[in-house]
């Protein structure tokens, strides 16, 4: 289910960067927000029909994201109606979804995620036994799925970013990757500030989320997230 994940991920980017331009920048054309929700309504639905709960979630968060902004007290209150009809339509798309409906059921009541119940646990072991330069790229990999019931597979992804740095380069990569994560963050929250508004934090915020259950490290699109909030902090603020 990566590669399900993987173009949730990418479809949400895309949408909440649809809906950034239209919404979370300032001086958006009124006409250019009306087109805009016919593309996101068709987006969400692909979203949730694609059966990825990591996707769904990213989407989810990076939608609320871009209702932070905001300079005057109409916008707010215009962002929060923007916020309740997206999240409502995603929520009735998710009730007519099948797939979608049973995943999150199933998540809920017996805390199956496909293997990160145990994915998750035996990472984490292997941090502790090398948490100084951890297990290297790749290695870690193969020493994951030693460790995993699944012998037939000889290598087992971390689906997730955190624990994917900690076992490959334990905390001396750790620890400078939190930072530079951290100033990122920083950076796009600045950002609500300038002409980009909140779609840096936004489309951060999406990246972050999807790799807490997948691991997207070597993706370029990780990578300009974090260039794009680190830009966009650095815009000049527009005068209040």
């Amino acid at each position: 289910m990566l590669i399900a994940q993987w173009v949730s991920t990418v479809m949400s980017a895309g949408l909440v960067a649809l809906l950034g331009l239209a919404y979370g920048q300032s001086r958006t054309p009124a006409w250019a927000r009306l087109l805009t929700w016919p593309a996101v309504g068709a987006i969400a639905i692909a979203v949730v029909q694609n059966g990825s709960r990591g996707g769904f979630l990213a989407l989810a968060a990076g939608i609320a994201a871009l209702t932070l902004g905001g300079r005057s007290l109409g916008v707010r209150i215009r962002n929060g109606v923007v916020l309740l009809v997206a999240f409502g339509f995603l929520g009735w798309t998710t009730f007519q979804s099948e797939g979608m409906r049973n995943r999150l059921l199933q998540s809920a009541e017996t805390g199956f995620m496909a293997g990160r119940e145990r994915i998750y646990p035996t990472a984490v072991r292997m941090i502790l036994e090398r948490p100084l330069t951890g297990w290297g790229p790749v290695n870690n990999m193969y020493q994951l799925g030693n460790r995993l019931p699944e012998q037939h597979v000889p290598r087992r992804d971390t689906h997730n970013l955190v624990l994917e740095v900690g076992t490959s380069t334990g905390f001396l990569g750790l620890l400078p990757f939190f930072v530079g994560t951290c100033l990122c963050l920083v950076d796009a929250w600045r950002a609500r500030r300038t002409i980009e508004g909140t779609l840096p934090f936004a489309i951060l915020m999406v990246m972050l989320v999807s790799n807490m259950s997948g691991n997207w490290i070597a993706t370029p699109l990780l990578w300009l997230a974090f260039a794009y909030a680190l830009a966009g902090g650095r815009r000049p603020a527009l005068a209040t």
